[in-house]
């Protein structure tokens, strides 16, 4: 191609990773995005940033979170694009709760002062094959669920949301939910 020539320009989706980081820079959309998807209202937030590095212990996996914030309660959020197929899920999905976990409290402090968080991940393929528009996992006892759900919603509160947005997603589910999602 010679240089006179003109390209066409480069079209980023918002599942692209440098279109996702930076449409998540916007506390305000990222806010949006949070709010659309678990249909939950994010309070003053404290802290956002993208790309946080969060590690549990000095010699352990660092984790990077693709879009993290704090309100001012101290519940986070996360939110996490996953193109492609990631065979131990369900694994990461564990690692990235406990990571978040563990840096919600400092030094010393109780177990019951661990905040409820949310830890989303929007899926370009359905994680676990079963076709849903949306996942949301919490931890249940099966002995005892009634008992389980209470204990761990009072202790750990702790839910996952995953979002599958595949092609294959099934028809009058709109992409995260919500109308005019695109338009970021």
């Amino acid at each position: 191609m010679e240089k006179n020539q003109s390209r066409e320009p480069c079209r980023l989706l918002f599942s692209d990773d440098p279109m996702f980081k930076r449409v998540m820079e916007r506390e305000d959309i990222c806010r949006g995005v949070i709010e659309r998807i678990i249909r939950v209202p994010v309070g003053k937030v404290v802290y956002h940033n993208t790309e946080q590095e969060v590690r549990g212990l000095p010699w352990g996996k660092t984790i990077r979170l693709d879009s993290y914030l704090v309100e001012s309660d101290g519940r986070p959020f996360e939110v996490e694009m996953q193109v492609g197929r990631c065979p131990a899920f369900p694994k990461r999905l564990r690692g990235y709760q406990s990571v978040m976990d563990a840096a919600t409290l400092r030094r010393g402090e109780d177990y019951d002062r661990l905040k409820e968080s949310y830890l989303v991940f929007i899926c370009l393929e359905d994680p676990f094959g079963e076709g849903l528009p949306v996942y949301t996992g919490e931890r249940t006892c099966l002995e005892s669920p009634r008992t389980a759900i209470v204990l761990f919603l009072l202790t750990t509160r702790r839910t996952d949301l995953f979002r599958p947005t595949w092609k294959g997603r099934p028809a009058g589910r709109p992409f995260l939910g919500a109308p005019g999602m695109a338009r970021f």
